[in-house]
């Protein structure tokens, strides 16, 4: 199983090299895709339009809430709002400060810094809990890298995972230096997943499809690539 996910890295790498500028930045267009998560309807494998964003909501990514932390009754942590720069050391010292464990966390975000979105994942895999996307909920762009940090995965059946290309959050000077940061980033993505026992060719669904659409993937896809460890669909 580690030789094929190395195989499918390395062409991951290879692909996303060759897509330049693509793959380049650390941030998604959240405030966008949090206004297109009400229009959500289908679970299926499809990409769909998103709302074209303001000047101000690109210029202002995290205008929105924040993303924030809620222990329920049944010992699940809500985890929701934007992936916004810092969010992860909020979220480490915050549960942290929990005087119970959580048996799980579920996600409902639009996404945002793939930085923080990556450290998130890694604490919750040494906390060895569950992560989930519950019916109704939606998790996309860099939320799936996530959502990819629990132990054991689970996409109910009315939830959807979106994944989509991101924009450079600061101007590139030289198409040399947009491309090392392509392929860099594409690099990080893909060796991270293959830490988390998922295979990286699930992120050439988001090279192929333009920032401001969502391809979510199908139950048979979430299972192919290993994203989810119980299938509930």
């Amino acid at each position: 199983m580690l030789a094929v996910l190395q195989d499918r890295a390395a062409l991951f790498s290879a692909v996303c090299g060759l897509a330049g500028g693509l793959l380049v930045a650390a941030l998604a267009d959240p405030k966008a895709l949090n206004d297109h998560l009400s229009n959500t309807t289908s679970p299926l494998a499809t990409v769909e339009p998103m709302p074209s964003a303001s000047k101000s909501a690109i210029a202002d990514p995290y205008a929105e809430a924040p993303l924030r932390l809620q222990l329920r009754a049944d010992g699940v942590l809500e985890l929701s709002g934007l992936i916004d720069p810092g969010s992860a050391n909020r979220f480490i010292a915050e549960v942290s400060g929990l005087d119970v464990r959580p048996t799980a966390v579920a996600l409902q975000s639009p996404g945002g810094s793939i930085n923080d979105a990556i450290r998130i994942a890694r604490h919750l895999r040494q906390m060895k809990v569950e992560t989930r996307i519950e019916n109704g909920a939606i998790c996309a762009s860099s939320c799936p890298l996530v959502f990819a940090g629990g132990v054991t995965r689970t996409v109910e059946p009315n939830a959807f995972l979106g994944v989509h290309q991101f924009y450079a959050d600061h101007p590139m000077l030289d198409p040399a230096h947009a491309m090392a940061d392509a392929q860099l980033t594409a690099a990080r993505i893909s060796r991270y997943l293959m830490e988390m026992g998922v295979d990286p060719a699930l992120w050439l669904h988001a090279l192929d499809t333009p920032p401001d659409q969502l391809y979510y993937l199908s139950t048979e896809e979430l299972k192919t690539y290993s994203m989810v460890t119980e299938a509930t669909r």
